[in-house]
């Protein structure tokens, strides 16, 4: 059954295309989750909260973009306003540092998602919220703002910062273990030789 076909069901109440659809999507979904909120049981639980919206609000999904798209904004949004109730700092760097550094630069280029989420784990909590929001969930620093009560150049700071981090952790790791991570091409990868 399609991503449309199931919605079509949904939105009929048939349990079962419900159950399926729960089914497809939760392993993923819960990854999100989990991304955010760093525990398994509060994961669940703002997950369980995800599923009632998406089902509540599934008639307004426009067809328009990605499906899962749409489904793991919801469980970010859902995790975002976790972590607000409960607000965890997010430091604000000086504009000085928002502008040392493109913020369309990507660290991930040339890295498998697993290893840049391997990596996220040395990242403070605010930077690994951020990074995940634009780098693996694609809002934009508008959007990052509006959702975690900050300011666009916080949310763009911590980016960089994030960034930084996880160059030099990447640094680290590559030489320690070598072979298990993946190269990343360099600028002199991409010179002619000699």
């Amino acid at each position: 059954m399609s991503d449309v076909e199931l919605i079509h069901a949904c939105l009929a109440d048939d349990r079962r295309a419900q159950r399926t659809l729960f089914d497809r999507y939760a392993p993923r979904l819960n990854a999100v989750a989990f991304r955010y909120l760093r525990h398994a049981e509060l994961a669940e639980d703002v997950l369980a909260e995800a599923w009632i919206k998406i089902f509540k609000n599934l008639d307004r999904f426009n067809h328009e973009g990605s499906f899962e798209g749409w489904l793991k904004r919801i469980v970010a949004n859902e995790s975002l306003m976790y972590l607000r109730k409960h607000r965890l700092p997010t430091a604000e760097l000086s504009e000085a540092v928002v502008a040392l550094a493109p913020s369309d630069a990507r660290v991930g280029d040339g890295l498998e998602q697993e290893d840049v989420l391997t990596l996220l784990e040395v990242l403070p909590e605010g930077c690994r919220q951020i990074f995940g929001l634009y780098e693996l969930d694609g809002f934009k620093h508008r959007e990052i703002a509006e959702l975690l009560s900050v300011s666009i150049n916080t949310s763009k700071s911590q980016l960089i910062l994030a960034k930084r981090k996880l160059r030099e952790a990447y640094q680290i790791l590559s030489r320690r273990e070598g072979a298990h991570l993946r190269h990343v091409p360099s600028h002199a990868d991409t010179l002619p030789k000699p």
